[in-house]
This record gives structure tokens, sequence and C-alpha cells, in this order.
């Protein structure tokens, strides 16, 4: 992402590119300058409610960990080879570790972010 200054509208133009599936997707954003501290801030009170939110699923999985006496690699690796059956107890494991993941990519994908 970064923001350029257009100097003919004193707007700023937001640019973001990421990679899916090997292909490059940009989106361009024209924003008003003094947007840009409304950005920053929406921005950063997102990363505190992930950081928040990724906290409570580790806390999540280190119970589970501890339960179940293994990591949540070696469980997700035995969960998707079907060792351990369809167990309801194995779902709330397998949930805290999908969430968990999922929030830690969308706060990695914002800190990214260099503004």
């Amino acid at each position: 992402m970064e923001f350029i200054k257009n100097s003919d509208t004193n707007f700023i133009i937001l640019l973001y590119s990421l990679k899916s599936n090997g292909f490059i997707m940009a989106t361009t954003i024209t924003i008003k300058e003094e947007a840009i501290p409304i950005v920053k801030s929406g921005l950063a009170i997102e990363a505190n409610i992930l950081k928040i939110s990724l906290d409570e699923y580790k806390k999540d999985l280190e119970t589970f960990e501890r339960k179940y006496k293994m990591s949540s690699a070696v469980f997700i690796q035995k969960f998707e080879s079907g060792d351990l059956g369809d167990d309801a107890k194995w779902f709330d494991f397998l949930f805290a570790y999908r969430a968990y993941e999922h929030v830690r990519k969308k706060l990695k994908l914002i800190e990214e972010i260099p503004i």
C-alpha cells in the first residue's frame, strides 16, 4: 500500500496489491488528504481488536494442547489425516486453530501496510 500525492487535485491515492493464486491484484482508492488520519486510526483500531482476538484464541489453543497433550501442529496433522476420528471434541480444537490462523493472517496484512 502506498500513499501518493496527486498535486492536481490535492488527493491521496491509496494503492494495495496482493498475490492470490499467483496473480497480482491491485486496487486504487482515492481519498482526500485530510482523511488519511481517519484511515490510519481505523487500521490501528482494527489491529488492536485483532490482537485481543489473537490472544484469546492462543489461550484456547494452549488449553487444548495441555488437555490433549499435543501441539496444535500435531493436532492439525492428525485431524486432517483422519487419525483422530470425528469426535465432537476435536472440532472445538479445530475451530480455535482455524480462527487463530485467520485472525493472525488478517493482523499480518494490517501490520504490513506502510502508513
